[in-house]
């Protein structure tokens, strides 16, 4: 095959260039009427601009979808509270919240022993106290201070028992 020299390859690149550049500038001007007056758009160039900006809307809208912006929660929340704290605490709460966020479902776990949170398919528990596994991520939420409680009749027929005294009933 013959080398062609580079001054000719130069006049043939500028030659391709300034033709697709005209053949371009050709499809711009069949979308657009000029007069000495004003520039305007014909049927054809109104219908590519109209197509255009629906594929920009498009992708446009498929970015939010795929970030997650402006969409509205949904899907499965699996939350594993102990019984009593689930029936006191939680439940009152859990009615608000499917009133503002109506494509959630809410699945209860209420169990008052340690069970494993991945095979529960958990997304949230609730424990009172240190985390049994400590691989776990905790976030203290609150504190419970404990409280103990008796009827006038067994302080009456047992006593009351002093701090430090660890042979009575409260220990």
């Amino acid at each position: 095959m013959a080398r062609i020299p580079t001054q000719r390859r130069f006049r043939i690149n500028r030659f391709l260039d300034s033709y697709a550049f005209y053949c371009s500038a050709m499809r711009l001007t069949a979308a657009l009427t000029r007069t000495t007056r004003k520039l305007t758009l014909t049927d054809a160039g109104a219908a590519y601009v109209a197509a255009a900006r629906r594929i920009l809307d498009q992708v446009h809208d498929q970015e939010r979808e795929a970030t997650g912006e402006f969409t509205s929660p949904r899907g499965d929340l699996v939350i594993v509270p102990p019984v009593q704290f689930g029936r006191l605490h939680v439940l009152p709460i859990i009615n608000e919240f499917l009133s503002l966020f109506p494509d959630i479902s809410i699945k209860l776990l209420q169990s008052d022993r340690n069970v494993d949170l991945v095979d529960m398919h958990a997304d949230l528990a609730i424990r009172i106290g240190e985390p049994a596994d400590s691989s776990m991520i905790a976030t203290r939420v609150g504190l419970l201070r404990p409280v103990i409680c008796a009827s006038p009749a067994f302080l009456e027929k047992y006593g009351m028992n002093r701090p430090g005294n660890r042979g009575g009933w409260l220990v």
